[in-house]
C-alpha cells in the first residue's frame, strides 16, 4: 500500500506536462553535480540590485535529476535548470541563497527587476522553438 501510494506521488508530482518549480538550494545539493553540469552563463550572470546590496550570479545548467522518466522520449535530452545565487554585500556567505528553477527548455534570462525589498522578479523564456513561454519567479534575496 506504502509502495502504491508513494508511486502515486510520483506519478501526480512529475505528470505529463513539464512544469517550472523553484528550489532553495541553500543547505542542499552536491556542488559536484552543479559544476559539472553548468554549460553557459547568461550576460546577466553577474548583476548588482538594490544598490549594491545584493550581488547575483545566475548560469544555466543541464539536470539529469529534474527530468522526468520518458520526458524526451527516445532521446538522451534533458531538461535545463537556472542556478541563482544571491551574496549579500561583503563576505557574508552564511547568509547567502542558491536558489534552483527546474523544468525549463532552452531558457533564456528576459530581466532581473527589483521589486518590494529584498525581493526580486526573474523573467525566463523557455520551451521548443514553436511553443516558447514567459514565466516570472519572484525571489526573496535574503
Amino acid at each position: 500500500m506504502k509502495t502504491t501510494l508513494v508511486s502515486l506521488f510520483i506519478l501526480l508530482y512529475t505528470g505529463s506536462v513539464a512544469q517550472e518549480q523553484i528550489k532553495d538550494l541553500s543547505t542542499e545539493i552536491s556542488s559536484n553535480y552543479l559544476l559539472a553540469n553548468i554549460y553557459e552563463t547568461n550576460k546577466l550572470s553577474y548583476e548588482e540590485i538594490y544598490k549594491g546590496a545584493f550581488f547575483l550570479r545566475i548560469y544555466k545548467m543541464t539536470d539529469y535529476y529534474a527530468t522526468p522518466k520518458n520526458y524526451f522520449e527516445g532521446t538522451d535530452e534533458v531538461v535545463s535548470s537556472v542556478l541563482i545565487s544571491v551574496v549579500p554585500d561583503g563576505d557574508y556567505y552564511t547568509t547567502s541563497k542558491l536558489y534552483k528553477i527546474e523544468m525549463l527548455y532552452n531558457p533564456k534570462i528576459i530581466e532581473i527587476k527589483e521589486t518590494i525589498y529584498p525581493e526580486f522578479v526573474i523573467t525566463i523564456e523557455s520551451g521548443s522553438y514553436s511553443k516558447r513561454s514567459v514565466q516570472k519567479y519572484t525571489l526573496k534575496a535574503k
